[in-house]
């Protein structure tokens, strides 16, 4: 009926401020799956969002190809970072390549063969695309705009791949129950990179105390990120108390941990529940891996924190997975002695285990948790 033409019989009657149109779950990686229900509201919310923020479809620093802009989906529609392009892509008259079983060289074939303009895209096919034997083989600078989501990239990615496509890359943070963009790198001004951008509009962004997430902190200081905006959902399906939790006097406590720099510029150092207390301090293993991933003979590494029941205390410990192997003798003592040298005393891992390769989930991000248990 769409392809034909057809009117509805009868116009839909909503209220998309208060009506459900969608329900998402979360990925359920520290208990069961919870359904994030979005409204109509906070879908078109976020896509105009999305599209005001790239100072709509048509802009580029560089120039674009004349017609509909062309847009590689490699993110699958039912997460809410695939759903937003859809919805961005619709609403806009964009061109869609849909990749059901998406990889690196399906993404790097599909970009060159229709001239893509928009790859919005996961760190972990960033990844496997500049790590691709058969990457110089593929022209990718037809893209305008390059776009990472849905977990942590290192900056060096982000720095290879605007080589490889000639423009910038753009670093989002969302969430499922924020619809899910809050921030993004700005398409104008020099890049931060570790940063992942400023509040899109009409969005709100501060940094509470960890402790009691009543205290605002000021730039610099490291808190809990909550935030508020048109795109926020309206609660859990069926949950109305991890609602009232995690929604409080408006503003969506996200569990996630972080700070502001005097530009209001976000970084985002990890989940809160990823914190390790180590020697009676807090330690961010984020901050740690990205120091071990800087070595050159780091593949990828993970910090966790093992119990230690002589002291009865936690040992902050590193599992990394070595660029060679096997990773010989004195990589590990090379390791710590890099680790004292960019990080605080207690910060630095008292001992790293050496592994092949790493547990991962759907997204491409590390499990933490198989990670741990491997090592108990």
């Amino acid at each position: 009926s769409l392809l034909r033409g057809e009117r509805l019989r009868e116009p839909a009657i909503i209220n998309p401020r208060e009506d459900e149109a969608v329900v998402l779950y979360t990925s359920g990686t520290t208990g069961r799956p919870k359904g994030v229900v979005l409204t109509h509201y906070a879908l078109v919310a976020n896509a105009l969002q999305s599209y005001y923020w790239l100072r709509g479809w048509g802009y580029s620093p560089k120039p674009q190809p004349r017609g509909y802009p062309v847009v590689v989906c490699s993110v699958p529609f039912f997460h809410s970072y695939g759903l937003v392009v859809f919805n961005e892509a619709v609403s806009f008259g964009c061109l869609m390549a849909l990749l059901p079983k998406p990889d690196a060289e399906k993404i790097m074939e599909t970009t060159q063969r229709l001239r893509a303009t928009h790859l919005p895209t996961i760190p972990l096919f960033i990844k496997e695309m500049l790590n691709h034997p058969k990457l110089r083989e593929y022209d990718l600078t037809s893209l305008t705009h390059c776009s990472t989501g849905g977990s942590p990239i290192r900056a060096e990615y982000i720095q290879r791949l605007e080589k490889v496509v000639k423009t910038r890359v753009y670093q989002g943070y969302g969430l499922t129950e924020m619809g899910p963009t809050i921030s993004a790198t700005p398409v104008e001004g020099p890049p931060k990179y570790g940063s992942v951008g400023l509040p899109y509009p009409d969005t709100q962004v501060k940094i509470v105390d960890i402790k009691t997430r009543e205290f605002e902190l000021p730039p610099g200081e490291v808190g809990e990120i909550v935030v508020k905006g048109p795109q926020m959902m309206k609660g859990y399906l069926g949950d109305p108390q991890a609602t009232l939790d995690t929604i409080r006097g408006g503003w969506l406590y996200t569990g996630d941990v972080g700070f502001l720099d005097e530009e209001g510029y976000l970084y985002v150092l990890g989940r809160k529940r990823d914190r390790i207390v180590a020697g009676g301090h807090a330690v961010w293993p984020t901050k740690v891996e990205a120091v071990l991933e800087k070595h050159p003979k780091v593949e990828r590494a993970v910090a966790i924190g093992a119990p230690d029941p002589l002291r009865c205390a936690t040992d902050l410990q590193a599992v990394v997975v070595p660029r060679e192997t096997p990773p010989g003798d004195a990589l590990e003592k090379e390791l710590i002695q890099h680790g004292k040298e960019n990080l605080e005393e207690f910060e630095v891992p008292s001992r790293i285990i050496f592994k092949d390769a790493l547990p991962l989930n759907q997204r491409g991000e590390v499990d933490r948790m198989k990670v741990s248990q491997a090592v108990e």
